[in-house]
């Protein structure tokens, strides 16, 4: 397997209201951006939960779910 050369988008949506982009790094770290927060340097557990915080934030300020 190869390692990607530079940060490569492996998840992207815009259904909660504003873009979540995951990306992973060559050094095998991700980074999760929702809107203007962007969070770096994250392992794979880190950043499999900021994604699921960032996802359940913006569906309940969509009013897709109740807080």
């Amino acid at each position: 397997m190869t390692r990607p050369k530079s940060d490569t988008i492996i998840f992207e949506t815009t259904d909660t209201g504003y873009p979540v982009t995951v990306r992973q790094a060559a050094d095998r770290t991700f980074s999760v951006q929702y809107g203007k927060q962007l969070k770096t340097n994250l392992s794979y557990e880190e950043a499999a939960q900021e994604l699921g915080y960032c996802i359940f934030h913006g569906l309940a300020c969509e009013s897709k779910i109740e807080d």
